[in-house]
């Protein structure tokens, strides 16, 4: 029954949880708070009753109303979109349970869990929906309630963010809208299958794919389509934060991969375009992140950065690139997810977001502090973490479709992202702990199991790559049309047991534990304890700028890296005056690149 219904059952269990959440409230607002998390755990056991018939080979077709295809409503469950379902039902489980406490001393909590149960019901039926027109409907519901929870918090900035988001997010729908208007108008169907057969290319069709490619771009949230995301990410509530800088991309980048793949078969002619968008969103993404000194827009920077090399890989159009920016597209959801986890445990516990007044918080959270090192070097692709295998996939595949220079940039935003990021240790967890952190403790046991679990897979599908790449090379399948077998191809990984010596690992495990001795012998390194007798600290045990004893050495956030950032001060500028928050820059720049994508559609194809 539930194996026969499953499909339905993904996207009903969050929708109806949206509604049940607030009913139940009215009795119990403890065991409300269970609801969002024990729906999401339901949809992902779902999904999961389908993966063996869908690694099978078996295409899952749900026809609602018993009306079979091309005619009424039908779900359409490939490897692809089962893939991307439970990529985002498994994320949305971590982050309800993380929610419990952490939203617990909110009096408004009941509509953050309605809003966030809509969210997640919109991403289901976005990435399993069989046609064009329930997927513009899905879409407007994941984005309508994306709109009210980043304005959530009822501030200055949360309202300018969502203010922004609304109308780039109305002028993208409409683009979408039109598209699909566009199409219904041709073919008098909106069946995804029914139009992949019938599209054709005409100059009608190449408008209505550049509608598509903007409007999920800009979902997805690819240069120069990007603006919305350092302001939207850090206004809502740091559970969905963690939700639209990983899972949240998820829906962008499957819709631009069936469109593109599957329903105009286009994929060949646009793959120039958009690898290079990827490659530039990389790019652009990490440098903005490495001036930054508030801990959230820091990560929602490299959450666009994050994002260039999944779309890279998908733009490469080959078996390669593409099974390694889905892998990316999973990994990225892993360990963005655990890092934002991580940056919401510290403002949990101290209350500010500013890098530049952290500062040796590992002594008191010796538990966040591991799992936000395990965060870092796995986005940074430092082996033995999952972000390696997937970037050294993107670095081969890049490399052998003889794109040499995008293999180059993309190495240097990983250095760019591992800089950053002991950036961010430093300031934050190292150092010394500062006076009125000394009665910090750690995060509780609920916000600690989502954090340990994620940073936990981080290393698993980092050392045994297979066991998730499975669905990943079943999901690129079902894009190109061909069998993938990700270990057929020469990447010096053996993917089978572990890529590593078991020399290298035992290496690489000592490191870890010398860190996390480090880390907790460093948290020690405390300015001098107040002394009643007024007695002076000896000079060696402590140390001052300029012999002042009321400055204690910390290199705060915005600086550290301030030697190397100078020399760049044109392109920073730059990029400044493009990040200026004025609503008609970024309109323009919609629009702008929806003209760019017109013009060179209408040349190649």
């Amino acid at each position: 029954m539930i194996t026969e219904h499953a499909p339905i059952f993904m996207v009903l269990l969050p929708l109806s949880a949206a509604f049940i959440t607030p009913l139940v409230g009215l009795g119990s607002g403890r065991l409300r708070d269970y609801i969002p998390f024990l729906a999401f755990v339901g949809s992902l056991v779902c999904g999961l009753t389908m993966i063996s018939q869908v690694l099978s080979g078996d295409v899952i077709v749900y026809a609602l109303g018993n009306r079979s295809p091309p005619y009424g409503i039908t779900l359409y469950v490939d490897a692809l979109s089962l893939f991307a379902a439970c990529v985002a039902a498994g994320m949305a489980s971590f982050s309800a349970l993380y929610a419990v406490p952490y939203m617990r001393k909110d009096p408004r909590r009941g509509k953050f869990y309605t809003l966030f149960c809509l969210q997640i019901a919109g991403i289901s039926g976005v990435v399993l929906t069989g046609d064009m027109f329930n997927l513009y409907v899905f879409f407007e519901i994941m984005s309508v309630s994306t709109y009210a929870l980043v304005s959530y918090h009822r501030k200055w900035d949360s309202a300018e963010a969502a203010f922004k988001l609304l109308t780039l997010g109305g002028v993208v729908s409409t683009f979408i809208l039109f598209g699909v208007a566009l199409l219904y108008a041709q073919y008098q169907t909106l069946n995804m299958v029914d139009l992949t057969s019938k599209i054709v290319m005409s100059s009608v069709d190449i408008v209505a794919l550049a509608f598509f490619v903007v409007g999920f771009g800009f979902k997805a949230g690819i240069v120069p389509l990007h603006f919305w995301a350092a302001d939207s990410y850090p206004a809502a509530p740091t559970p969905t934060g963690m939700l639209l800088a990983g899972t949240f991309k998820v829906a962008g980048v499957y819709l631009l991969a069936r469109v593109l793949y599957v329903v105009f078969d286009a994929m060949d002619a646009t793959s120039p375009m958009i690898a290079t968008f990827g490659v530039i969103t990389a790019f652009v993404g990490v440098m903005m992140a490495l001036v930054q000194h508030d801990f959230k827009r820091l990560l929602s920077y490299h959450a666009v950065s994050q994002l260039g090399y999944i779309i890279a890989g998908i733009g490469l159009a080959t078996p390669l690139g593409v099974s390694g920016g889905l892998f990316h597209l999973m990994n990225n959801a892993v360990y963005k997810g655990l890092l934002f986890l991580c940056a919401g445990a510290v403002f949990y516990r101290i209350g500010t977001w500013d890098l530049d007044r952290m500062g040796g918080l590992s002594k008191k959270m010796p538990f966040t502090t591991f799992c936000f090192f395990i965060g870092a070097l796995a986005i940074s692709g430092v082996p033995p973490f999952n972000g390696f295998v997937s970037k050294w996939m993107l670095y081969v595949g890049t490399y052998q479709k003889e794109y040499y220079f995008f293999t180059v940039v993309l190495i240097l935003a990983s250095v760019g992202t591992l800089s950053s990021f002991l950036k961010a240790l430093d300031s934050a967890f190292l150092g010394q702990l500062k006076e009125e952190f000394r009665e910090v403790k750690d995060v509780p046991f609920l916000m600690k199991v989502p954090m340990g679990i994620l940073a936990v897979t981080c290393i698993i599908f980092g050392v045994y790559p297979r066991l998730p790449l499975t669905l990943v090379g079943k999901a690129s399948s079902s894009l190109l049309g061909v069998p993938v077998d990700v270990g057929a191809y020469n990447l010096g990984l053996n993917l089978e047991y572990a890529y590593w010596s078991p020399v290298m690992i035992s290496l690489v495990l000592l490191f870890l534990m010398a860190f996390v001795f480090l880390t907790l012998r460093t948290g020690k390194a405390l300015a001098p304890e107040s002394d009643k007798s007024d007695k002076k600290p000896d000079a060696r045990d402590d140390v001052y700028i300029c012999g002042e004893e009321d400055y204690y050495v910390n290199i705060g956030g915005s600086n550290l890296y301030y030697g190397i950032m100078a020399p760049l001060g044109r392109f920073y500028r730059y990029l400044k005056s493009e990040h200026s928050g004025l609503l008609q820059n970024y309109v323009f720049w919609v629009v702008f690149t929806l003209v760019v994508v017109i013009v060179y559609l209408w040349r190649v194809v």
